[in-house]
């Protein structure tokens, strides 16, 4: 069996500086030399990540993009690195990939002790989800996923006791967006792809029928599929901008210049840029289908919900917005800070460090 306080290797799809933020906590808790990172392909077509080839005890698994099928290669190094570097506690980024199954049962094949991060929450095909559990239920010790939601979905749905659950898996490096007081502007803020699940289309058409269209501005962050159909709906609106993509060294900048934030997603497993919006005190304006909905945004307190896909319930939602008084802002901004603080890069490593012992 695995041991807790053994060597531990996390493997994600691609390592960006979400996950890098994660990782730097895990190594002060159980120390640098106890951890190892590895990436599932060489580049990734969504994100463009750089990866973590500089870092130190990390293995690219193999140097085709990660949506490329390379099973033979990435399992035959996944292998060797828990023989080499004697790992006995494997972190693995869901099941979804033929890959990470078979990653599964190399890992119990070597006796280690192992952890499944989760997002989903959506199947609902009952047979489906009873074979899903009982694999799952064979192959793994513990499953760290986002939030109430995956929770829900895990326990009920797919059969997980409990006590094999830990929420918290969806978090970013807080203090790297932490701001000040809500900036004095009108900036209404989205940061997504565009793509449709973002659901964007709806968020410019309602934003151009809302109340803010007189004097705020809409800023989307961003780019994708999506984009050149977008600029059309916007007509060269002055009250509409398209910022392109953002570094994340630059994105608390653009934080700190909003005024509240917006995901309207038809499709969302959790929405971390949320994460980043109530960390710069943001005020938080979200669709039903976001994940994070339950655990992140309370209606009133530090934002507002809305009926996903409905754009009248979204013009609703932002004229609601454009009513608040500045004061209202600041104390929702404030509401967003206090709630995100407990969804931490540090609480996410302490999670996953325990779900290792027993």
């Amino acid at each position: 069996m695995g041991e807790s306080n053994g060597r531990i290797l996390i493997v994600w799809d691609r390592i960006g500086d979400y996950h890098r933020a994660r990782v730097r906590e895990v190594e002060k808790l159980a120390g640098p030399d106890r951890v190892f990172t590895a990436d599932l392909g060489g580049q990734d077509d969504l994100y463009g990540w750089e990866g973590s080839q500089g870092r130190q005890r990390h293995f690219l698994l193999s140097a085709k993009p990660v949506d490329r099928r390379d099973c033979y290669r990435r399992c035959r190094s996944f292998w060797s690195i828990l023989k080499r570097e004697k790992i006995r506690n494997v972190a693995l980024a869901g099941y979804g990939k033929p890959e990470y199954l078979l990653f599964l049962l190399l890992a119990r094949l070597r006796g280690c002790r192992i952890t499944l991060f989760a997002e989903s929450w959506y199947g609902r095909a009952a047979l489906r989800n009873r074979v899903k559990g009982w694999f799952l239920r064979l192959a793994c010790h513990q499953f760290f996923v986002s939030g109430q939601r995956a929770w829900d979905h895990f326990h009920q749905r797919l059969g997980i006791p409990a006590k094999h659950l830990l929420a918290g898996y969806s978090v970013v490096d807080n203090a790297h967006f932490e701001g000040g007081e809500p900036h004095s502007g009108s900036i209404l803020l989205s940061v997504a792809r565009f793509s449709p699940e973002k659901n964007l289309d709806l968020l410019v058409r309602a934003f151009q029928q809302s109340r803010l269209a007189a004097d705020w501005e809409l800023r989307l962050i961003g780019g994708g599929p999506e984009e050149d159909r977008l600029r059309a709906l916007d007509n060269g609106s002055a009250r509409i901008t398209f910022a392109g993509w953002v570094g994340y060294a630059d994105l608390p900048a653009e934080y700190a210049r909003a005024r509240a934030f917006v995901l309207p997603s038809r499709f969302e497993p959790w929405g971390l840029v949320v994460n980043e919006a109530m960390a710069a005190r943001l005020p938080v304006v979200v669709s039903e289908a976001c994940g994070c909905r339950p655990d992140l945004v309370h209606e009133g307190r530090n934002g507002f919900v809305f009926k996903t896909g409905d754009e009248a319930a979204l013009i609703e939602t932002l004229n609601r917005l454009h009513k608040l008084a500045d004061e209202d802002f600041v104390r929702m901004g404030r509401e967003s800070a206090l709630l995100i603080s407990e969804f931490s890069c540090q609480a996410w490593a302490a999670s996953l460090i325990a779900s290792f012992s027993g």
